[in-house]
């Protein structure tokens, strides 16, 4: 079992199911398990078929019982699946009433085997159901489902490949229609992957051409979601041989790359580039066709996760080492360092560790040179390295990489002389970031009461506030007594800068969330001269003082403010705890006083929210 998980992607996957998990530990007893998902499901479903002990229900009926065998269970379970996908709920809901089970069988026990008492023996085998599971399982209140969504996705797959290969009954137009119609469908993914498991290959490569062919790109705004350009991947994925669609593979491989190149999701864990590079992790280099790497890419937008995922979505399918060194250069950061780390992953030797140290030192960009030293630390975790980082923590001339140095070295080396070196980081270090992450390593490796009086000192003694605002979180998560409480009252007014001000009042309502906190937050959510604590102040009365008065100041504070934040901040709260109609007519209201570029974001964030607004109170907009 060991060899098939590590042999096959997909199987693998399947592995993270606990059932079907079970199920291949039960099949692999007695055989080698299969490499194809829908040959796994059919071994897995006819292990089932074989438990559902339709003779002992049927021992009144003894002319029927000898004839459902395992063909007659599985094309009644072909039936009730392909009902459940036409039911108004269609693939989302895995559920069948009492009364349509036994129809369904009835007449198939009518139509296919000619029985007599076909009524009564439905009756049974649903009676036999509610006394104990098969692959179908009574849920309670007359209603039926298959033991794991997984089967009703599987025969319902069955049913529209027994409809294609066997009963001729839907022809290939009347197949691609069917993609074409659920293309978009989460609920029908795995049907449709199931599909292209089963029926001829040459069928696969035209459903990945059209669907390949639906994605019109150039005139794609790089955000609308896009699922029919992974589902191809995915589909192809299920082919047992792709070395005959190189035309498919090739075309496929095109508009993947120009996906990625014109994705405009700055961070977006629903993205396009994040479902391409899972869909094509499972197809690895099984990918069909002469593949070759982009020379240019013209990104759509300077930062995105795109530019990270792509790298690796290269080396998936073509793992070729000298491409990927190649991109280590490119101009865009998240290309050159993802691409480090592709080189770390797949070739992790001598060679690889030499250019990381070059890249750590020697590379123009501080994110590349933080991505080397975190692989470093990663890969090869020895003396070596650890002089490397400490180094870098001092000589690098930016702060992002002097902060991953600091970083790597708590988390491989949390000893003495780490905690030396983080002590006069700390204080000495000319930037905020890495004064930050050395203030929370000490706390969270060594909170002694030396760190602690560091702590207190650096919140009145650093000059900047993001220090200030780290000192502060972490006297309170680790030192959380009457003394903390005081200082953070104290410094939730009087400190200069927002930072230390706006992580005083988070603490305080994680910590005392008490009526003294409460009056504290109210007054500072008016109060206080910058926006961000305003913010953390409503939000925080928001989710720990869900009350009417709170609701009033919210209600006001959404009109009143004069900043953007926390007025989107009191419309998203009010919309979560207190969803009715006034709550909805403010936020409408409010949606055109977001007019500035810089507002654009805050009357996104609000529109989306009176959607689902409207959509929880079932109203029209």
């Amino acid at each position: 079992m060991q060899k098939a998980i590590g042999d096959s992607k997909s199987i693998a996957m399947l592995a993270g199911n606990p059932l079907l998990l079970t199920m291949m530990a039960i099949l692999n007893r007695n055989q080698e398990l299969p490499r194809d998902r829908a040959d796994l499901y059919a071994q897995a479903s006819r292990v089932l078929l074989h438990q559902w002990d339709t003779e002992r229900a049927l021992a009144d009926f003894p002319g029927i019982s000898a004839e459902i065998g395992l063909r007659e269970k599985g094309d009644i379970l072909r039936r009730i699946a392909a009902h459940m996908q036409t039911t108004p709920g269609g693939l989302k809901g895995n559920m069948i009433d009492g009364d349509t089970l036994t129809a369904i069988i009835e007449a198939y026990l009518c139509t296919e085997l000619r029985f007599t008492q076909a009524r009564a023996v439905a009756r049974a085998l649903v009676e036999q159901l509610r006394q104990r599971n098969f692959i179908l399982c009574f849920v309670g209140a007359d209603s039926y489902a298959f033991v794991h969504r997984t089967f009703l996705e599987y025969f319902c797959a069955a049913d529209i490949v027994h409809q294609f290969n066997i009963a001729k009954t839907l022809d290939e137009n009347g197949l691609i229609d069917l993609f074409d119609k659920h293309c978009r469908d989460d609920d029908w993914r795995e049907v449709l992957r199931l599909i292209c498991g089963q029926i001829d290959e040459q069928f696969v490569g035209k459903i990945v051409e059209h669907l390949a062919a639906r994605t019109e790109l150039e005139e794609w705004d790089g955000k609308t979601p896009l699922p029919e350009l992974p589902l191809a991947i995915w589909c192809l994925s299920e082919v047992r041989t792709t070395s005959r669609l190189n035309a498919c593979g090739e075309l496929l491989w095109k508009k993947a790359n120009k996906a990625f190149e014109a994705e405009k999701e700055p961070i977006s864990s629903m993205s396009l580039s994040k479902a391409l590079l899972t869909a094509g992790r499972e197809l690895g280099e099984r990918w069909p066709g002469t593949l070759s790497y982009p020379e240019t890419m013209q990104w759509a937008i300077i930062f995105s996760d795109a530019q990270w995922r792509w790298p690796h979505f290269l080396a998936n399918a073509r793992p070729q080492r000298d491409a990927i060194e190649a991109l280590t250069s490119d101009q865009s950061m998240f290309v050159s360092r993802s691409s480090l780390q592709v080189l770390a992953n797949k070739w992790p030797d001598d060679n690889t560790r030499h250019l990381l140290k070059l890249r750590s030192v020697q590379d123009s960009n501080e994110g590349t040179r933080n991505g080397a030293l975190e692989e470093l630390a990663d890969k090869w975790p020895d003396e070596y390295t650890r002089q490397i980082l400490e180094q870098r923590a001092i000589q690098d001339h930016d702060d992002f990489p002097r902060s991953e140095a600091l970083q790597a070295l708590v988390n491989k080396w949390p000893d003495k002389d780490t905690r030396q070196l983080l002590e006069q980081r700390a204080i000495q270090d000319e930037h905020n970031e890495p004064r930050c992450v050395a203030l929370y390593a000490l706390a969270e490796k060594w909170p002694d009461d030396n760190i602690r009086l560091l702590l207190e000192q650096r919140v009145f003694h650093d000059k900047d506030g993001s220090p200030r605002g780290a000192a502060l979180q972490a006297l309170a998560y680790k030192w959380p007594d009457e003394n903390t409480r005081q200082l953070l009252e104290q410094r939730a007014v009087l400190d200069n800068h927002w930072n230390p001000r706006k992580a005083a009042l988070e603490a305080l309502a994680y910590k005392w969330p008490d009526e003294n906190t409460r009056q504290l937050l109210e007054q500072r959510a008016v109060q206080d001269k910058h926006e961000y604590p305003r913010h953390t102040a409503l939000e925080a009365l928001a989710y720990k003082w869900p009350e009417e008065n709170t609701r009033k100041l919210l209600e006001t504070r959404a009109v009143q403010d004069d900043d953007d934040d926390p007025r989107s901040t009191a419309l998203r709260a009010l919309a979560d705890k207190w969803p009715d109609e006034k709550t909805l007519k403010l936020r409408e209201s409010q949606v055109s006083s977001f007019k500035s570029f810089k507002d654009i974001w805050y009357r996104e964030q609000v529109e989306d929210a009176i959607k689902t607004l409207r959509q929880k109170l079932g109203v029209d907009g």
